[in-house]
């Protein structure tokens, strides 16, 4: 009479378990690496394990080989880490690309809106005289701005 099994419980080659990421894959590829850290760092009567007991030998043998291959995995692990890292700019989430697309689509508009009400003044009979005034008041305006910025360096002391 075969048992039956509890309801939840999983059988050998169970489609739900998870076997190439599960909790004990995590560390798998930097296991020397941690084990070296730890031997490196404690007491020889806390080595626990065969590896850690072979880099015991390791390093009791040879202090500079050990030292040696313990900064090149160092260095091959930050670089690996380096590499997965995105940096801040670059990282994008899927909000962001929308908010991009109507931002860019916004622009668009404005422009087309600025070039509908561009080209309108300029069949005016006197754009001439318009754009020269405006020219000279955008004129004034940036002079009284260099001055502003100029007094303001002098008060906080630059030259």
């Amino acid at each position: 009479m075969k048992q039956e099994r509890k309801p939840g419980t999983f059988e050998k080659n169970d489609p739900r378990i998870n076997r190439e990421k599960g909790p004990g894959q995590r560390r798998k590829k930097f296991l020397l690496l941690a084990d070296m850290r730890a031997v490196s760092g404690q007491d020889k009567s806390k080595d626990r394990g065969p590896r850690q007991k072979t880099l015991r030998k390791f390093l009791d043998k040879d202090p500079n080989g050990f030292f040696r291959r313990l900064m090149d995995a160092e260095h091959r692990y930050a670089a690996l880490k380096a590499e997965r890292e995105v940096a801040p700019g670059e990282r994008v989430d899927m909000g962001s690309d929308k908010a991009v697309a109507v931002l860019s689509e916004e622009i668009r508009k404005f422009e087309a809106e600025q070039a509908a009400e561009d080209a309108e003044l300029a069949k005016r009979p006197d754009a001439a005289a318009i754009g020269a005034s405006l020219q000279n008041a955008l004129k004034g305006a940036l002079e009284r701005e260099a001055k502003l910025i100029q007094e303001l360096d002098e008060l906080r002391g630059r030259p």
